[in-house]
């Protein structure tokens, strides 16, 4: 993204007479960059920057940073769009209009890398300063850090008016966030309508995670009507994608037979990519595949794994396997340990198959005290 609009910001800059720039260097530039030969390129920047012309020592800073011609290199942006700045100011500049320069100087400051140390106030000072230009990454990254609270106290509401304008202009994870925060009323009144449009958008330009929450919401009736063939083609998008999540939802689509003719094989095919993506509820839920196919020593690894980190449906499956027998000898204490566990969950029906499970293996008084 950011190394199709440097390119872009280094086309235009070398494409116009400007009184820093001579003639000869601004064409060899521009050839080179019209060629796509941007080690020529940089190290043509590199010459006049090191002869203190303030306008190439910003523009090699852009190329350190977007790794055009050159390694990227965040330290040595920072270092050179700072030197050219003192003297070119970036507010008065005819030649840096669009605030790319003040958001990649914000970026910087907002994530360490390359021995740059982090600092909000710079972060957010860059940031602000790039959105005063209009720029969509600046209006994302305010946003961003109102809702993290990074130097400024944590403030939903104005997070939400930065992302409002950002995904305005088109920044995919800025409509994403939108569509998060309308789901779910954080700053804002939950609003399903606008939680489907934002998603849609952001889908719409390919975010997986998004394509996911589209088929999430035809599956559900959330803000569009209710679609069980829209919800698999758009989880197929995200599952495709890579997205696990997405590979999730096809799966449990798959083994509950829900818009698509249940199918077990497929179910533990994107199950098990959504699992080896670290998804514990894909693991779960692989666990039960494996023992609907009766592969015991499966099902126990996927659902010790989802057990261990407190799954309550898992623990409970694990429970019923040791009290029946499934897999492993019949073994009361351990029925008992997982039942236990599982008897903190929020969902009724894991807790009254716990219950059942305790009943079974315990007497009166040790499910009293219990």
């Amino acid at each position: 993204m950011f190394k199709v609009i440097f390119i872009s910001l280094l086309v235009l800059l070398f494409s116009f007479s400007c009184s820093s720039i001579q003639t000869d260097s601004r064409s060899v530039i521009k050839n080179a960059i019209e060629n796509k030969q941007y080690d020529e390129a940089y190290d043509e920047v590199e010459k006049k920057a090191e002869s203190g012309d303030p306008i190439y020592q910003i523009v090699l800073g852009t190329l350190n940073y977007s790794g055009i011609g050159t390694a990227k290199n965040d330290r040595k942006a920072l270092e050179w769009t700072l030197k050219g700045i003192k003297k070119h100011p970036l507010e008065n500049s005819s030649r840096f209009k669009d605030g790319v320069v003040e958001n990649m100087l914000g970026k910087i400051y907002l994530t360490e890398n390359n021995g740059v140390p982090i600092d909000y106030k710079l972060a957010y000072q860059w940031n602000e300063k790039a959105a005063r230009k209009g720029n969509a990454q600046g209006f994302h990254n305010l946003g961003y850090m109102y809702e993290n609270g990074m130097h400024v106290k944590r403030n939903s509401q104005t997070a939400l008016r930065n992302y409002l304008e950002a995904a305005n202009l088109g920044v995919v994870e800025s409509q994403a966030r939108l569509s998060e925060k309308y789901r779910t009323g954080d700053g804002v009144t939950i609003n399903k309508d606008e939680a489907f449009k934002w998603a849609l958008k952001a889908a719409n330009q390919g975010h997986s995670l998004s394509m996911n929450n589209v088929g999430v919401m035809y599956g559900n009736g959330h803000g569009v009507r209710k679609s069980l063939s829209k919800a698999i083609e758009w989880y197929k998008k995200s599952a495709n994608a890579g997205n696990s999540l997405g590979q999730y939802s096809l799966g449990v689509s798959y083994v509950r037979g829900l818009g698509v003719t249940k199918d077990l094989d497929e179910a533990q095919y994107w199950l098990t990519k959504s699992s080896n993506q670290g998804q514990l509820l894909a693991k779960k839920d692989l666990g039960i595949v494996y023992l609907l196919k009766k592969d015991f020593y499966q099902a126990s690894k996927y659902l010790s794994e989802a057990a261990n980190k407190n799954n309550p449906e898992a623990q409970v499956m694990l429970a019923t396997m040791y009290s029946n027998g499934w897999g492993y000898k019949k073994d009361a204490d351990k029925a008992v340990y997982w039942a236990k566990k599982a008897k903190k969950s929020s969902l009724r029906q894991t807790r009254d198959t716990a219950d059942k499970i305790l009943k079974k293996h315990q007497g009166f008084f040790e499910r009293l005290f219990n």
